[in-house]
């Protein structure tokens, strides 16, 4: 098995332990501590049997442990991707749509006209109403 394939999948459930039960030392998760509001399907499942298999995996703690290891790592490619790709820092932004506006004004050269009359702003509003 390809394991950085395996872990860019991501968890797609969640496990509905109480916090005053201890089970944390349980095996592979089984389908029937899956949460009530999300159920997973066999396939994901068993993707995360083949994980749990492949880095020896004794606990939900380990496990937990590995995806946050895993999504810090995907994060920090997208980072360095970003940085590589439009020399900008995604790091300020709280949307990736505010970041993605940036890099189409960055990567077009495009400079936008900031508005300062009142009668375009009046009439901007008038136009979304319509809408």
């Amino acid at each position: 098995m390809d394991d950085s394939k395996e872990l860019t999948v991501p968890i797609q459930f969640k496990l509905n332990l109480p916090v005053e039960n201890e089970q944390t030392n349980f095996n592979i998760p089984y389908k029937e501590l899956i949460g009530k509001e999300k159920h997973i399907s066999s396939e994901q499942h068993e993707h995360v049997q083949r994980v749990w298999c492949e880095f020896d995996i004794l606990n939900l703690g380990e496990y937990t442990d590995l995806y946050l290891k895993t999504d810090i790592l995907l994060l920090c490619d997208f980072i360095a991707s970003c940085l590589k790709t439009y020399d900008l820092d995604p790091a300020p932004y709280y949307t990736l749509p505010g970041y993605t506006w940036n890099c189409m004004l960055k990567y077009t050269k495009e400079e936008l006209e900031l508005q300062t009359y009142v009668n375009h702003l009046i009439l901007f509003e008038e136009e979304k109403e319509e809408d």
